[in-house]
């Protein structure tokens, strides 16, 4: 059962303006849209204009080259990076100074940037690194959101796809997504969301939901177009997630060797342009594959290119035709209007995970408002049970029987299935 709940949030700085006077205070993910609410309580229908950002291989380099690269993506008017591993700075022994990483997050602000902080299986997620690193920074005003995991669908034990690199079962990381989303939930009041390889199936879609992902990002590479990516993606069933590219461009060097820069601008300026032109119609825009060049990375695809040469900058910082391209293409960002939505539209406030869930086993259930309690029904509408909340995040024990029941908080309510 869903609520129909019309809403009509007030916004009078709908386009990008700095976040230094409009900071992150909430992301959220809502009526196709990422909705950014600043520390001055103004909400911003978000459009990313960004860029993937990795410096090696591991994710441990960013600090000696952040300040020059922070001046490349001002260069090109980007709103936003998105990290594979943690944005940090190292000690010498290894460990995480957030101190110096404090500082590193602040400049984004200063600069009007925002940041989608990506966390990988072994590293982060199981060291529990992500559990510290978001304690710390999870609240911080240029966090966007959290990304986990990247195109693992492509990793699977048992999968079809022909890859030499099997790292788990789809069953051991769906398990894994589903505790690390609620352990997050505990920390920061932003979207979390998985980053998924080409367009995932409808089953797919579920699964992430049932593990509590606000948002499913799509690493998509099929040549100088998106083609019908956009209406495959209206086939989903998304249920109010926006479009959001979190990879795609092409190197800037052939797989035989020739320069492909002229090439790799052009479908960078088509690609964009399709995106764009969406932008108000549920698409949120994209993460452009690279700020700059890895020259670690080996192999190279007759479609898309040498793995090295991605970068619309050189490793030095000097921009190919793509950097130029772009920054013509995004020095006026879209306005989509006030943040609004109709009657017509179902919304619901209130998020159950895992679900269906084991019997004997608890659930998270998230509420956009603080209510008093949480009620439980049977379908014939007789009380279950009924407990306390403390905040927005509750959890929630069960010792009840297989079958469905309804969890109702004020005027929400939403189904759960018991197995």
């Amino acid at each position: 059962m869903k609520v129909k709940i019309s809403i009509l949030l007030g916004c009078t700085m709908c386009m990008f303006a700095s976040l230094s006077a409009q900071s992150v205070s909430k992301s959220e993910v809502k009526d196709n849209r990422i909705i950014v609410t600043a520390g001055t309580g103004e909400k911003t229908d978000y459009k990313i204009y960004g860029f993937c950002y990795s410096v090696d291989q591991n994710g441990r380099g960013f600090e000696a080259s952040f300040d020059s690269h922070l001046a490349l993506l001002k260069s090109v008017h980007a709103n936003s990076i998105r990290t594979y591993r943690p944005l940090a700075a190292y000690n010498g022994n290894g460990s995480i100074n957030y101190e110096k990483t404090r500082r590193m997050f602040d400049k984004l602000a200063e600069a009007g940037m925002t940041v989608s902080i990506g966390f990988d299986l072994n590293q982060d997620l199981l060291s529990g690194l992500y559990k510290t690193y978001l304690d710390e920074l999870g609240n911080h005003p240029a966090l966007l959101g959290v990304l986990l995991g990247n195109e693992y669908n492509y990793h699977y034990i048992g999968s079809e796809y022909d890859w030499a690199d099997k790292w788990f079962t789809k069953e051991s990381w769906l398990a894994n997504l589903t505790g690390a989303i609620t352990n997050i939930r505990q920390r920061c009041n932003r979207f979390v969301g998985v980053v998924h390889g080409e367009i995932p199936t409808d089953r797919e879609m579920a699964e992430y939901k049932t593990c509590g992902a606000d948002i499913v990002m799509l690493n998509i590479y099929r040549g100088e177009s998106f083609y019908n990516l956009f209406d495959q993606w209206k086939g989903l069933s998304a249920n109010g997630m926006p479009l959001v590219v979190s990879e795609f461009g092409r190197s800037s060097v052939a797989a035989n060797g020739d320069d492909a820069s002229a090439l790799q601008a052009d479908w960078v300026k088509q690609l964009w342009n399709e995106i764009d032109s969406r932008l108000c119609q549920g698409v949120a825009g994209g993460y452009v594959f690279e700020l700059v060049d890895e020259s670690w990375k080996q192999g190279a695809n007759e479609l898309t290119g040498s793995e090295k040469h991605f970068g619309v900058f050189t490793e030095g910082g000097a921009p190919k035709a793509a950097a130029n391209q772009l920054s013509q293409l995004w020095q006026n960002k879209a306005d989509c209007g006030p943040v609004t939505s109709t009657a017509s539209i179902p919304v619901s406030g209130l998020k159950v995970y895992p679900n269906p869930v084991e019997k004997g086993t608890s659930i998270w259930i998230e509420t956009d408002t603080p209510y008093p309690a949480i009620e439980m029904y049977s379908l014939n509408g007789s009380l279950v049970k009924r407990q306390s909340t403390k905040g927005n995040l509750t959890e929630f024990t069960l010792s009840v029987p297989e079958g469905a029941y309804i969890l109702k908080t004020g005027r929400e309510s939403v189904k759960l299935i018991v197995k």
